[in-house]
């Protein structure tokens, strides 16, 4: 490597003009050489230093390693007391027993496996656009939303409640009664239905006609209408039961499974129940409304930090 002379302008920077050439400028009217350059500024000097640029760039990479670098959080598990708890737990509830050791340190690698999948899963976006998951987190946000809710009425909430719409809480009617039962799998639906209607004919008194063997009880006590459709179907026989005549064999009526021949022992009619027995359908009717409500609060809430475009409709909605 050669030895390069000493250069005080490159070194120190422009050298000013000496007094004689400026006096000879003053004189002539010239201005100094030209071989004399203007100063350089300290600035100007710095921003051509390679050792800050090293540095720049070291700063540089430094800060994209610490933005891109996994957090200790992304790339640590850990198994702790209360998640071993949580493990044993739901294999508890599952199975109806404890696990013992070995099956607590199978549950915690069945555990780091699935976590360790999950967050890759994660790192690639996954969740993304998948439905289930976008509708299981909406999911969990209403439930921590209804959760947050901790208003309880007062009783005088509840018996204005109940004053409000008397027949909404009211007992249900409740009809007893006996069938007989006709079933179509061997003579078909009109055969069932003529040999009922023929079971019909020959029944005298109070005496029960005889049918085929019945899928339900033959007696049938106390079921309000909801209950006797859940039993038969929604079917001709569930308003036949609480329009028939009491004590007087009639039909043939239809249910989900064939025909029938029904004697209604007793129909009690609707009433109006007593505050304390109407309490827990207002606690719940008042707490559905209550839901209800801070629901619609909550969403109106929310709406006021998006801003909604109808790109199908060409508006923007604030």
């Amino acid at each position: 490597m050669g030895i390069r002379a000493f250069d005080p302008i490159s070194t120190f920077g422009a050298v000013p003009p000496s007094a004689e050439a400026r006096t000879s400028a003053r004189v002539t009217g010239t201005a100094p050489s030209a071989e004399i350059a203007a100063p350089v500024s300290t600035q100007a000097r710095w921003l051509r230093e390679p050792l800050l640029h090293f540095l720049l760039l070291g700063a540089l990479l430094y800060g994209a390693t610490r933005l891109f670098a996994a957090s200790p959080s992304d790339v640590e598990i850990v198994i702790d007391t209360p998640r071993v708890a949580r493990l044993a737990k739901l294999y508890e509830l599952q199975t109806g027993t404890a696990p013992d050791a070995a099956q607590r340190e199978r549950l915690v690698q069945s555990f780091l496996r699935e976590e360790m999948v999950y967050r890759e899963a994660r790192k690639h976006r996954l969740d993304e656009g998948d439905e289930m998951v976008r509708r299981r987190l909406v999911q969990k946000m209403e439930f921590l939303q209804a959760a947050a809710s901790t208003t309880e009425p007062s009783d005088n909430e509840l018996r204005a409640l109940l004053a409000a719409d008397p027949g909404r809480f009211a007992a249900p009617a409740r009809v007893t009664f006996e069938h007989r039962y006709f079933s179509p799998d061997k003579l078909g639906s009109g055969g069932a239905r003529d040999a009922a209607r023929a079971a019909l004919a020959t029944t005298e008194g109070g005496a029960g006609p005889a049918g085929s063997p019945s899928p339900l009880q033959s007696h049938i006590a106390a079921q309000s209408r909801e209950e006797v459709a859940l039993a038969f179907g929604q079917r001709p026989i569930v308003d036949a039961v609480f329009s028939a005549t009491p004590g007087v064999w009639a039909g043939p009526v239809e249910s989900g499974f064939g025909w029938h021949l029904i004697r209604v022992i007793e129909v009690s009619p609707a009433a109006p129940p007593s505050f304390e027995q109407a309490r827990p359908a207002l606690l719940d009717a008042w707490r559905q409304e209550a839901r209800r409500r801070e629901d619609a609060a909550w969403i109106a809430g929310l709406q006021r930090h998006y801003r909604v475009v109808r790109a199908d409709r060409g508006t923007a909605q604030q």
